[in-house]
Formats: structure tokens, C-alpha cells, sequence
């Protein structure tokens, strides 16, 4: 067909685009609900490039795309599945090269391998030839080397000595002669120090005192002027005095002239102000003394208040900038304590995962142990109650057949001794009747009995010495096929998890009740018999014997577990 949808067209044909970027969202059109038309007008616009034809002017393109299809012109089809042919002809090109590429390479890897074994066993054996040869000099050459390094060693450490006693000396003479320069200098530098400390100091002391000067000064002026005031208010006032006088003088002896009279009133009128301004003026400079004084002693009381304050604020000033650097190093050291503790925290929490994780397989390891431990408990139970009861029984079956021994021992003696008589020369002893001949004439019965007699010696010497080691021969098998102990490599798979406890737990019968520790009353009857304590043939040494396979059996299937799960875990 010349026409395919627009995912079938940019499947088949992406494949040609390696030169545009066919990505782009921003170009599609809005009437494309899939959005595919953009992309495929892209493509499709970048590869029958080739095929557009100019017709009365127009280009006309070698395709048609519709919403959902792209319809082409004859021939640009198979112009396309051309082109897709040599491109994925060139791309299985590529796919072929570096497959035999990485064939060719793993055969040289191979080889070279092989190579480089051969030519490090080669060169091993070569070497550990030298290496042999040149051990055997170099010990020679040690011992020797040593020697000299010895001497040497001698050598220097008298010369170190030597050395060392003159630097001290000249240390010492270094270090005095610095000591008294440094005396010296001390004194300078304490001297020129408190010389600046002072200095300021006087200024400022210096200053106060040429301004109370100043003040002083200005007082001593305005003192001046009042007692000029005062005294030129003084001769006025007896100038005026004699003025009157003469007026008064004049009144009783003759006339004045006008003139006179004219100029003493003109003094007085011009004399009277001036004199009220002076005292008023002398009145208002003594309060201003007064005032000035003691302005003065407030502000020298301020002045030392303000030093005062000036000083305890440097000091304070001085203590926070030290307990500002002393807060800050402190603030330091704790940023880096916190990354440290928190590290630690990190640490840790690992550490407490880890131990989790291994908890869990412990766990897992003691519900196996525990498991194991009660069938075999179980099985060792059985057992010391079957060797229990064979054992009793045939402590019966030994006594009854003791008893019955002595009892015909006992006849037979008897019977021999009444019937036996003493021979005597020349007469010879009488027979014994027939009746009583297979008392002591039953050769075959007492065979037997002596028989019966070794074999039970044996049978109980056997129980008494080797046992433990034949119960426990006995034992392995039956637990071993009962509990299904197997190596870990032969264990399949999923028989340590939760599903094979369960499985082993079925299988295990649970109506094994835990007997008392006094036992059954065939246990009580058996312990009445026999003495307690581990004499040998006794249920506590057949108990004491058949345990031992037992825990070697659970130390073993424990010991493989822990192995199985070790694996697993690395």
C-alpha cells in the first residue's frame, strides 16, 4: 500500500533520521490529537527531500499526510524501503563487528592468558633460581654489613655525645647572654610603654590646666576691672562729697557762681547712673564667680565620672571580645563534635543493622538447634529406656540363672561328698547308685553349664567395658535416618527457612511428654536394684555413653547449618 499510519511511518522509518531531531514538542499541530503528525511531516520533509518535484512553479512533495496517515507518490515508498534496507544493512554491519570483534577478543584473552601463565611459571622458576643464590650471598653480605653498621653505629653515638656536651655548654652561654638582652629590652619596652600610657594622660591633665588658667586669667581681668570700677566710684563718690562741701561753704559765705553750680549738677546727673550701674555690674560679676566656680567643680566631677566609666567600658570592652573569641572556638568545636556524633550515629545505625541481620540468622540457627534438639532428646529418651529394660531384664535373667547355678552346685557337692568314699589299700570304693549318677556323672550338663556361665561373664563384661562405644554405634544410624541430617551441600533448597521448621516440627511427634525426674516405677525398681553412681553396665554410665553420639550428631548439624547460612550470607 502507498499509505501507513503515522506510528507504523515513524517506527519503520526513525531509523533513517540520525541528522534532525525528531523530539520536538513544540511543533505540533492542534488539530493532532496524538501529536504525531509534526514529527511525522519532519521526517518525512527530511527524507523524500530528494524526490519533491517543481511543477508550474510549485514544489510538490512526494507525500500527503492526513491526519491519521501519510499517503505517498509512486515510487517514494520504495525509495524509502530502500533507503531502510541499507541502513539497517549498514547497522547489522556494526551488530557483526562487534560480535566477531568480542569473539575474536575472547580468544585472545584466552590465549593470552595462557601466555602470560606460562611465561610467569617460567620466569617463577627463574626466578626463585636467582633468588636462592642470591639469599646465600646476601646472608654474608648482612652479617658483614652489619658489622660495619655496628661499628659505626658506636662511632656516631660517641660523636653525639661528644657533640652533645658542647652544644650544651654553648647553649647555655647563648641562652644567658639572650636573657640579659631580653632583661634590657624589657626595661625599654616596659619604659616606653608606660610613657605612652602617661603621655595621654598628661595631655589631657595639661589641657585642664591651661584652660583653668584661661579661666583663672579671665577672672583675675574681671576682678581687675571691678576694683578699677570701684575705685573710680570711690573718687567720684568723695569728688561729689566735696563738691557738696564747697556748695555747702559757698551757701554760708557768699554767692557761687552759676557756672559752677551748672557743671556740679551735670557731674552728678552724669556721676549718679554710672555709680548704680557699677555696683550692680560688681553685684552680677561676683555671682557669676560664684556660679562659675562651681560649674567648674561639675564638670571636673563629670569629667573623672566619664574617665572613670570611659575606663570600666574598655575593660568590659576587652572581656566580651575575649569571651566573643572563647563563644565562637567553642561554637567551632561543637559544629565538628556534631559532624563527628552524627558520623558516629551513622556508624552505628549500620553497625545496629548489621547486627540485626545476624540476629536474625542466630535466631534462625537456634529455632534448627532447638528443633533438632528435641528429636534428638526424644530418640536419646527411647533409647535410654530401651537400654533400661534390657539391661533390668537381663540383671533378672543373670541373678535367676545364678541362683539356679548355685542351687545345683550346692547338690552336686553335696551328693559328691555323701557318696564319695575314701579309697584304702587293698579295697577299692564302693559304686554309686544308679539313681543318683546324673548328679555328678552328667559331664555334658555341666559342660554346658560352664558354657552358659563364660558367656554370661562375657556378655556382662561386654556391657560393663565397650557398651557406651556399641549403643553408640547403634545410635548414630537410627538418629541419623530419623532426623535426615545432611550436609549443607546436600541439603535442598528451602529446607533452613520457616516452611522446612514447620515440615521438621510436623514430623516430629509431640506427644513425648517430659518425665519426671524420679522416673517410672520400672526406673525406681532398676535404681533399687543397682547402686547409683557410673560404675560401668549402670543406666547413668549407658546414659552418660549414649549421649555423646547424640551431641556430636546436633554439634555436627549445627556446625553445617552455620556454614550453609555463612555462604549464603557472603
Amino acid at each position: 500500500p502507498n499509505r501507513l499510519t503515522h506510528e507504523v511511518a515513524l517506527e519503520r522509518f526513525m531509523c533513517l533520521t540520525d541528522g534532525i531531531d525528531t523530539v520536538n514538542e513544540e511543533k505540533k499541530v492542534d488539530d493532532d490529537s496524538s501529536g504525531l503528525r509534526g514529527k511525522v511531516e519532519e521526517v518525512m520533509s527530511f527524507l523524500l527531500k530528494a524526490q519533491e518535484t517543481v511543477k508550474d512553479g510549485e514544489t510538490v512533495k512526494a507525500y500527503v499526510c492526513g491526519k491519521t496517515r501519510i499517503y505517498f507518490l509512486a515510487g517514494a515508498l520504495e525509495y524509502l524501503e530502500s533507503e531502510r534496507l541499507l541502513a539497517l544493512g549498514d547497522r547489522s554491519v556494526i551488530i557483526q563487528r562487534f560480535v566477531r570483534g568480542f569473539v575474536a577478543r575472547s580468544k585472545f584473552l584466552t590465549l593470552k592468558d595462557a601466555a602470560i601463565n606460562s611465561q610467569a611459571f617460567v620466569r617463577y622458576a627463574i626466578a626463585r633460581k636467582a633468588f636462592v643464590r642470591l639469599r646465600a650471598a646476601s646472608l654474608i653480605l648482612a652479617c658483614w654489613t652489619r658489622c660495619n653498621m655496628a661499628k659505626a653505629e658506636l662511632l656516631r653515638r660517641q660523636k653525639n655525645k661528644a657533640c652533645t656536651q658542647i652544644q650544651l655548654k654553648w647553649r647555655r652561654a647563648r641562652d644567658m647572654a639572650m636573657l640579659k638582652s631580653c632583661v634590657s629590652s624589657a626595661i625599654i619596652v616596659q619604659k616606653i610603654l608606660r610613657g605612652s600610657i602617661q603621655r595621654p594622660i598628661y595631655r589631657a591633665m595639661l589641657a585642664q590646666a591651661a584652660e583653668d588658667a584661661k579661666i583663672e586669667n579671665q577672672l583675675k581681668i574681671l576682678q581687675r576691672k571691678l576694683a578699677e570700677a570701684e575705685a573710680r566710684r570711690k573718687e567720684e563718690e568723695k569728688r561729689r562729697i566735696d563738691a557738696e562741701k564747697k556748695i555747702a561753704a559757698g551757701a554760708g559765705g557768699g554767692t557761687i557762681p552759676q557756672a559752677a553750680i551748672i557743671s556740679d549738677g551735670e557731674e552728678k546727673k552724669m556721676d549718679g547712673p554710672t555709680a548704680e550701674q557699677q555696683e550692680a555690674l560688681i553685684h552680677e560679676s561676683g555671682e557669676m564667680l560664684e556660679y562659675m566656680r562651681k560649674e567648674i567643680f561639675n564638670l571636673r566631677s563629670k569629667n573623672y565620672l566619664l574617665r572613670t566609666d570611659l575606663n570600666q567600658l574598655k575593660s568590659d570592652h576587652k572581656t566580651l571580645s575575649e569571651t566573643h573569641q572563647s563563644t565562637v572556638s567553642n561554637f567551632e568545636a561543637l559544629n565538628i563534635h556534631a559532624h563527628q556524633v552524627a558520623h558516629e550515629n551513622l556508624l552505628l545505625a549500620t553497625k545496629v543493622a548489621d547486627l540485626k541481620k545476624e540476629m536474625k540468622v542466630i535466631k534462625n540457627e537456634l529455632n534448627v538447634s532447638r528443633l533438632l534438639q528435641k528429636a534428638e532428646k526424644k530418640q536419646f529418651k527411647e533409647e535410654q529406656q530401651k537400654l533400661r529394660d534390657d539391661h533390668r531384664e537381663e540383671i533378672e535373667r543373670q541373678k535367676a540363672e545364678m541362683e539356679r547355678h548355685t542351687r545345683s552346685q550346692a547338690v552336686l557337692s553335696r551328693y559328691r561328698q555323701s557318696y564319695q568314699q575314701p579309697t584304702t589299700k587293698g579295697r577299692v570304693a564302693s559304686p554309686v547308685p544308679q539313681g543318683r549318677q546324673r548328679w555328678y556323672n552328667d559331664d555334658d550338663s555341666t559342660e554346658r553349664s560352664v558354657e552358659r556361665r563364660s558367656e554370661k561373664k562375657k556378655s556382662l563384661q561386654a556391657l560393663r567395658m565397650g557398651s557406651g562405644s556399641n549403643h553408640s554405634s547403634r545410635q548414630l544410624p537410627r538418629v541419623s535416618s530419623k532426623l535426615k541430617i545432611q550436609s549443607s551441600a546436600d541439603v535442598p533448597e528451602g529446607a533452613w527457612d520457616r516452611k522446612g521448621f514447620e515440615e521438621l516440627s510436623k514430623e516430629t511427634p509431640t506427644n513425648n511428654r517430659r518425665r519426671s525426674r524420679r522416673g517410672s516405677q520400672s526406673n525406681r525398681s532398676s535404681k533399687s536394684n543397682t547402686p547409683r553412681g557410673s560404675r560401668p553396665g549402670t543406666p547413668n554410665s549407658l546414659s552418660s555413653s549414649a549421649s555423646s553420639p547424640a551431641a556430636s550428631s546436633l554439634a555436627a548439624a549445627s556446625s553445617l547449618k552455620r556454614a550453609s547460612t555463612k555462604k549464603n550470607t557472603r
